[in-house]
């Protein structure tokens, strides 16, 4: 009890020091609350247009749609070296019915740290660390009526890892979210290992000139998140890791995550409106990573990032985001 005293004592001395630089406005200084940037306050709970929700339609991963005829199956081919395989007859109506001719397919894959943040999930389950050996978000339609697997059918998802050769030990996971996705911002969002007899395998695709890749093959047998990973182990203990940011950056305005260096491992970290900052239970000490910050006050986009060799016992970093154009920020979240 002493030590999560100590805890709390620190988070607020140092949010106060932020908010001593109201004392430096003169007692005649009237701010102009109409601008979101003298917004301050935080929110229990995220209204519709909180700019945080543009903030991640202005940079969330892409949709790809592609099509095939139903009765036939087909093999279709996406960007980034992703192949979806459906057989004949694999999707029917939601009351059931048999579904002819073309099929419409939505994909967003989620193959590097940079796309995972841009997708603003997790690499969590029921509270543990994964280790992602990418992610997807599938869906089916046919003249936009949404469509689903026919009973027993099973669909292939063939993949190389950009980053990493395939690894062993990888499970089927998909995603239990708490408001439709995608949708971006998602506390209740979570990965759940399936149960269906679903499984990640490795396969060789052939490339030119006899140079062949060896990646991923997941066997699923639902759509949605789904997602190739582990849980990743450390022998280190664990900390609360906790963000405090400057008076106008709020939950309202303002993402942040602890991106991990060694693994493909993402944790967003949630809003504490008792001590308004952003905070993430439970992490491994003794890691890397980089603790970034992303913020959109009107038309302009702010960004932020620290590396944190080790989380210590205290867990309490400052951010300063400065304003940055879109494609910079881009172009960091690429390097993650």
């Amino acid at each position: 009890m002493q030590r999560i005293n100590k805890h709390i004592i620190a988070v607020f001395i140092l949010f106060t020091g932020f908010s001593s630089c109201k004392k430096e406005l003169s007692n005649n200084a009237t701010l102009n609350m109409a601008n979101a940037l003298n917004d301050t306050t935080w929110t229990r709970m995220l209204p519709a247009n909180a700019p945080v929700k543009a903030l991640f339609d202005s940079i969330s991963p892409k949709t790809s749609t592609a099509n095939f005829t139903n009765e036939y199956g087909g093999t279709l081919h996406f960007g980034g070296n992703v192949d979806l395989i459906f057989q004949p007859g694999s999707f029917v109506a939601q009351n059931g019915a048999a579904v002819t001719g073309n099929v419409k397919i939505e994909l967003i894959k989620i193959l590097t740290k940079g796309e995972m943040v841009k997708a603003m999930h997790s690499t969590l389950y029921n509270n543990n660390l994964l280790e992602s050996a990418g992610a997807f978000f599938i869906k089916a339609f046919q003249n936009e009526q949404e469509l689903v697997l026919a009973p027993d059918v099973a669909y292939q998802i063939q993949y190389i890892d950009p980053d990493n050769d395939p690894k062993t030990s990888m499970q089927v996971y998909h995603g239990k979210e708490g408001i439709p996705a995608p949708a971006g911002v998602d506390p209740e969002f979570t990965w759940i290992k399936t149960t269906d007899g679903s499984l990640v395998r490795s396969f060789v695709r052939s490339g030119q000139g006899g140079q062949d890749k060896e990646g991923y093959e997941i066997l699923s047998r639902k759509l949605n998140w789904i997602c190739a990973a582990k849980l990743a182990y450390y022998n280190s203990g664990t900390s609360h890791l906790t963000a405090i940011l400057p008076l106008n950056f709020t939950n309202k305005n303002t993402v942040v995550f602890a991106v991990f260096d060694e693994y493909k491992t993402i944790v967003p970290l949630y809003s504490d409106f008792a001590i308004r900052a952003f905070r993430a239970p439970n992490l491994p000490r003794q890691q890397k990573m980089t603790l970034i910050s992303i913020t959109k006050i009107n038309k302009d986009f702010y960004y932020d990032e620290k590396d944190i060799s080790d989380i210590g016992a205290t867990g309490i970093f400052k951010l300063r985001p400065e304003k940055k154009s879109l494609e910079d920020i881009l172009e960091h979240l690429s390097s993650l």
